[in-house]
């Protein structure tokens, strides 16, 4: 029983560090932060920029029906921290991404052995030679 339990121990240990799911965890931390950033230019430096130019302030517009208060100035500010947060994915991951994947489905690689350093460049030498070599039986 002990050993069972130290075996399913050892493979969920296993399972939580292999690299998805260290990364995944890793991304979601970073998407937290990063949304928080968004939200704090948009909130406190975009939505008031704003409001000076439409002289109003974006967090107190409301209006009133049926004795119920709406705050449609708070869903503006959101909508603005939205398209911001979409706008910067956009622009410095979705952009790059396809632009790695472009120049990989073009055939260009980092063959380029200029910025390796001596070492790297004899290693993948000697790879190259071990897979141009007959498998011996």
């Amino acid at each position: 029983m002990i050993d069972e339990l130290k075996k399913v121990l050892v493979e969920f240990k296993r399972f939580l560090f292999q690299g998805t799911v260290v990364g995944l965890a890793s991304a979601v931390v970073i998407g937290v932060t990063f949304t928080a950033f968004i939200s704090a230019i948009t909130s406190e430096l975009v939505t008031p920029l704003l409001g000076v130019a439409f002289d109003t302030e974006f967090k107190n517009l409301t209006f009133t029906w049926r004795e119920n208060e709406f705050f449609y100035g708070r869903v503006i500010d959101a909508s603005l921290t939205l398209l911001a947060t979409l706008l910067v994915l956009f622009f410095l991951i979705l952009k790059p991404s396809q632009a790695i994947a472009a120049r990989r489905l073009a055939g260009e690689t980092d063959d380029d052995a200029s910025h390796l350093s001596e070492e790297t460049r004899v290693l993948r030498e000697i790879r190259d030679l071990l897979k141009a070599a007959p498998a011996a039986d």
